[in-house]
């Protein structure tokens, strides 16, 4: 049994394809798209130098170099509509920068060229058989899943017993090899002895909580294990992040309005599990803190949702030309630094560094690519959800390729490229109409 694809509500099935054989081998490309998704998830930390303090990540080099790779040698296509739709949105955005030009020079042309070569990788899908494909890549994440769900239970296990080091991979990997500016692991609370998870290898907890939350999705897709599930579950206990509950809220809200909602009950032993660890640890009651927090400044609701659509959202309709045309790359950071400090760690959800850099009209193409590329019939719905909330409301990942990769490997690249479901009823072709009847002749005399 999978769960959901197509439209929600609709029990799911693998895409339709032939079934691989098992003499077959892997299919083509799959062995790239199986490491690009592996390399998104353990080494989303790495970054190569670009001098001084400019790092671009690894996962944007490996990303561009399988899209080229797969164009060259067939197993990805270019997508006609996604191309429409794409160039759209960078006309839209050209316009926005090149008025950026005259009205602010200071503005970023690296965050730019980021963000066109971040996304690019949405305008292709597969080639091959989607099905077969689905299953290998969902396989693949859900054992990497496991493994980070592991990870960070043994540095959560480790500490009590006078065992922590702060930074275990930056001890291994030079500095300038690795992605800065993220909070990779910190105190429960101040003065706490004990430090989130974040599986050694993720760049935050909240990363690591919102993997496990789209593994524990998997999961049920998959089938798996009820001691996968409990594994998960604890994982993301041990992260004491709440963005993985949200994320795997929004996948469960889907599959319990299809008829698959009996598949809901194997998650309640993993759920008891979590809890139980949560009241027996000092992990539940911070969690328990977490909801009653508010959403001042210093609060994780604050600094995630409040603050940004305060200074940033404020900022973007100020003025008519700010609200058509944005502010310019780069400026929705700046910002908030102007109004919170330098360092102050608070980041720009997705659409909403959209609207204050490039404008109303480009932001609006630029949801409409990623919501059309992800939705339109994606493997599994609920994991398509799932992405779309963690990329829209979790992770301030317009410019994260750890985060945007997941969401084109899992479910863009393996949709069959028509869009979504509403815009394809809405765009149906009228049937023709029926000939008209032909005029009738001059009458033919008969002789007598």
């Amino acid at each position: 049994m999978t769960l959901l694809t197509g439209a929600p509500g609709v029990l799911d099935a693998p895409p339709a394809g032939p079934a691989r054989a098992p003499a077959a081998g892997r299919l083509p490309g799959e062995r790239a798209l199986l490491g690009l998704l592996t390399l998104s998830v353990l080494g989303q930390r790495l970054a190569l130098p670009l001098g001084g303090t400019s790092r671009v990540p690894v996962t944007l080099v490996a990303g561009l170099a399988v899209l080229v790779l797969g164009l060259r040698r067939g197993w990805l296509r270019i997508d006609r509509r996604r191309w429409r739709l794409a160039l759209l949105a960078v006309a839209l955005s050209a316009v926005s920068v090149l008025a950026s030009t005259v009205r602010l020079p200071a503005f970023s042309l690296l965050s730019y060229v980021y963000l066109l070569l971040t996304y690019a990788p949405f305008i292709a899908i597969t080639t091959g058989d989607r099905g077969a494909l689905w299953r290998s890549l969902s396989d693949r994440a859900l054992r990497l899943a496991e493994l980070v769900a592991g990870l960070a239970l043994v540095q959560l296990a480790v500490q009590p017993l006078g065992w922590h080091h702060p930074e275990p991979v930056g001890s291994v990997v030079p500095g300038s090899f690795l992605l800065q500016g993220y909070n990779t692991t910190y105190p429960l609370h101040y003065l706490s002895p004990l430090y989130k998870s974040n599986g050694f290898v993720m760049l935050e907890p909240s990363f690591t909580s919102q993997l496990l939350g789209l593994g524990l999705l998997l999961a049920l897709s998959r089938r798996a294990r009820s001691r996968t599930l409990l594994l998960l579950a604890a994982g993301m206990v041990s992260t004491v992040a709440g963005t993985g509950f949200i994320l795997l809220g929004a996948g469960l809200l889907v599959v319990a309005g299809s008829p698959q909602r009996r598949a809901l009950r194997r998650l309640a032993p993993a759920l008891a599990v979590g809890a139980l660890l949560a009241a027996v640890t000092p992990l539940g009651t911070t969690l328990v803190g977490r909801l009653g927090e508010g959403t001042g400044k210093g609060s994780s609701t604050g600094e995630r949702f409040t603050l940004p659509f305060t200074y940033v959202g404020g900022g973007w309709l100020a003025s008519p030309v700010a609200t058509w045309l944005g502010r310019g790359p780069g400026t929705a950071e700046r910002a908030l630094a102007a109004h919170l400090g330098a360092t102050n760690g608070v980041v720009a959800l997705a659409p909403l560094k959209l609207l204050y850099e490039y404008g109303l009209p480009c932001a609006l193409a630029g949801l409409l690519l990623v919501l059309w590329c992800t939705l339109g019939q994606p493997p599994s719905f609920p994991v398509a959800v799932a992405l779309v909330v963690s990329w829209c409301l979790l992770s301030g990942s317009l410019l994260q390729p750890a985060t945007v990769l997941p969401m084109w490997l899992l479910a863009a690249a393996l949709s069959p490229g028509e869009g979504l479901p509403v815009l394809r009823r809405a765009a149906a072709p009228r049937p023709p109409r029926p000939p008209a009847p032909r005029p009738a002749g001059p009458p033919t005399w008969s002789s007598p």
